[in-house]
């Protein structure tokens, strides 16, 4: 007992002072406690209001950055409601403050012709209080083509005939001869293309499909072959073409065979303009300034030389079927380097060549400047002559005999460029039936197709709003009529497109917007080359006073008559009669012709940008 109540004493004695500690030390650890509780709660504060403050700070961008958006999608809401409005109306100058869903618009448009710069300023709720605003700026223009009328007469193989004291005030160029009566003068120079009336010798016209032209560094360049049946020069070729975007201008070349592949021996080249392709495909002919000599039987090719890139190029149209037995396509991406790969295609592209062609003259039409002709007969030229045949002829400037003849001239308007604006007219619909502007009336009409013929009756005024097709006749008989552009087409020119014939009897003003270069241009598409050739029958036929019209006549003869005075003439024919005048301007080197400010607006290809 005793030794167990000693140990039990023993163990009370040691266990006091570590008694003690234990509960100095749980103080200790309780104050640590305490103080790390603390700690970590204040911590947790400054968590939470960390979490909340990145919370709210976040919301406020949030619901910024969705309140810039709408603001950037009502401003592009007025892109395009403003393009609507130029659509209907081109003389549309913007507005302010238009609601459009949870806040308004502002546009301001700027800029004449075809060409406008359009700026929109979308704010929520407002403008005068915006939580948010964004501006956009485009640029918006019509569709337009630049014609290139670098004479006051261009003619094809029908040639021009001049009636007694008739007048042409600028320069001439045909592709036919020169013929007159006494009297005829032309003020500038006249030139006559050598080998008229070429003769088709090969060709491939099936156009059920497409080969691309410099869409592709790959097949950048695109060649076909052919092979001559004759010995002869080549007169002119044409490829059947189409273009996508706005491509550069197109180099064909000519060159030998090498090896059944196309060499880098080149024969001929000439470049192929662009603005004379259309969206919609059609015939692209192009003569030579140097034509080259093929010989019957030997295998040569055209090569379309493209630049590649993706959103322009050139379309190639083709028959998949290997119609053409006489030749092969084929691709390169290019065919000048200094050891080029050319790959094999399937099918034959679409082209023609035409060979030969007879000598061509100036005969009995006084030339005040210079004169260029295989033959120049019974004519005084007032400054140099170039020929190889001289019959009774004055030149009282130097006479250069044995001249190479001068090379075709191509018509600068395609029949795809055409299409493409009948295609404008339709945008504004279709009317059905005769349109007549009536006695004494003023009307505005355009874009618009119209089914059966235009008229204009006495002293009655057409206003142009925007391109015509008429796939009847054009008539405009009446006496002191006008037909003229609308003035929001500003340097602009506009246009009359007829399937049929244009006649114009009576006194009758053609007038453009009233801004200097403007042009009004009649067209007709009439195919009247095969004759008989009279005022009756021809595609353009205008009597009595006429002024200020471009004429063109792709297809067909014009005939002028007495007291016509005209800007510009551009045939496959022309017929100028007793005191008729074609009095050119320099101003038509480049006219640009619009489907009119009212219609056919768009936003053009990357000009959007961001502003504010």
């Amino acid at each position: 007992m005793r030794s167990i109540k000693q140990f039990a004493v023993s163990l009370w004695q040691l266990a006091r002072p570590k008694a003690k500690s234990q509960l100095l030390s749980a103080e200790n650890q309780s104050g640590q406690i305490l103080l790390s509780a603390l700690t970590i709660s204040l911590l947790v504060l400054l968590l939470s209001v960390g979490v909340i403050s990145f919370a709210a700070v976040s919301y406020r961008l949030v619901k910024r950055s969705q309140l810039q958006s709408q603001a950037l999608s009502i401003a592009e809401a007025g892109i395009e409601h403003t393009i609507r409005e130029l659509n209907l109306d081109g003389n549309y100058s913007g507005e302010t403050d238009t609601s459009f869903g949870n806040g308004v618009f502002t546009i301001t448009v700027t800029g004449a012709g075809s060409n406008r710069t359009i700026e929109s300023t979308g704010s929520v709720p407002n403008s005068s209080s915006p939580l948010a605003e964004r501006t956009i700026r485009v640029q918006a223009s019509i569709g337009s083509e630049t014609v290139q009328f670098f004479y006051g007469v261009q003619v094809d193989e029908g040639g021009l005939t001049m009636g007694n004291s008739s007048d042409i005030e600028g320069n001439v160029y045909t592709n036919g001869n020169v013929t007159g009566e006494n009297g005829a003068t032309i003020s500038g120079d006249a030139t006559v293309a050598g080998g008229a009336s070429a003769a088709l010798d090969q060709s491939q016209e099936v156009t059920t499909d497409t080969q691309e032209v410099g869409r592709t560094t790959t097949q950048a360049d695109v060649a076909q072959s052919f092979i001559p049946a004759q010995t002869n020069t080549l007169t002119k070729v044409g490829v059947y073409l189409a273009r996508v975007g706005n491509p550069s201008n197109l180099p064909l070349r000519i060159v030998s065979d090498d090896d059944n592949e196309p060499s880098r021996n080149q024969l001929a080249n000439v470049t192929i303009q662009a603005a004379s392709v259309g969206v919609t495909a059609s015939w692209i002919e192009v003569s030579f300034s140097s034509p080259p000599s093929l010989n019957a039987g030997t295998r040569y090719w055209i090569i379309l030389d493209g630049s590649a890139n993706a959103s322009n190029y050139y379309l190639w149209s083709k028959d998949p079927a290997d119609s053409y037995t006489s030749g092969k396509p084929m691709y390169s991406d290019n065919w000048n380097t200094g050891n080029p790969s050319w790959t094999n295609l399937t099918g034959d592209q679409a082209f023609r060549t035409y060979m030969g062609g007879v000598p061509t003259r100036i005969e009995n039409v006084d030339v005040n400047g210079t004169a260029r002709a295989n033959t120049l007969k019974d004519i005084v030229v007032g400054g140099d002559a170039y020929f190889q045949t001289l019959i009774n002829t004055t030149v009282n400037g130097a006479q250069f005999p044995g001249s190479p003849d001068s090379p075709r001239a191509d018509l600068p308007i395609s029949d795809g460029v055409i299409q493409d604006w009948k295609n404008d007219a339709a945008v504004g619909g279709t009317y059905t039936g005769t349109y007549t502007v009536p006695q004494n009336q003023t009307l505005s009409l355009g874009p618009k197709k119209i089914t059966g013929d235009l008229v204009i009756e006495n002293g009655a005024t057409l206003i142009v709003t925007g391109t015509l097709h008429v796939q009847g006749n054009l008539v405009l008989d009446g006496q002191n009529g006008a037909i003229r552009l609308d003035p929001g087409y500003g340097a602009n020119s506009g246009l009359v497109v007829t399937d049929g014939w244009i006649h114009v009897s009576n006194n009758l003003d053609a007038i453009g917007s009233g801004t200097p270069g403007s042009y009004i241009m009649l067209i007709t598409t009439a195919d009247h080359t095969a004759g008989p050739f009279t005022h009756h029958n021809a595609a353009v036929d205008l009597h009595n006073r006429m002024t200020g019209t471009i004429l063109y006549a792709g297809k067909g003869k014009v005939f002028l008559h007495q007291n016509v005075n005209v800007k510009e003439v551009t045939a496959w024919g022309l017929e100028v009669e007793n005191n008729a005048v074609v009095q050119y301007e320099s101003g038509l080197q480049n006219s640009t012709f619009t489907s009119g400010p009212g219609a056919g607006w768009s936003v053009v290809a990357r000009t959007w940008q961001e502003i504010k």
